[in-house]
């Protein structure tokens, strides 16, 4: 009961962060989306690209804390390694 109130909040405000950056980009020239999946995510991100026929991945090399900056440096450099098409990360 208190996992899955827990795993609720966590998805609740990752709406909320993912929301907020689309906003940030409603009026910018090129396309930008956003989506939110369950599962590793260096795989979601690459089975996305390729679905969407993306044309390159934009990503961010670190995370807020210690651990989200070691989690998506991880992730980050999954996806450099094992993309198809060009990937930008940014610090």
């Amino acid at each position: 009961a208190i996992e899955a109130e827990i795993n609720k909040m966590a998805l609740n405000q990752a709406k909320i962060i993912l929301e907020d950056a689309a906003k940030v980009y409603e009026d910018y020239p090129a396309k930008a989306t956003t989506f939110m999946k369950c599962g590793d995510p260096a795989k979601e991100i690459l089975d996305k690209a390729k679905n969407e026929k993306c044309d390159l991945i934009v990503m961010g090399s670190r995370g807020l804390n210690t651990i989200s900056r070691a989690m998506l440096g991880s992730i980050s450099n999954k996806v450099v390694n094992h993309s198809d098409i060009s990937v930008l990360v940014v610090k």
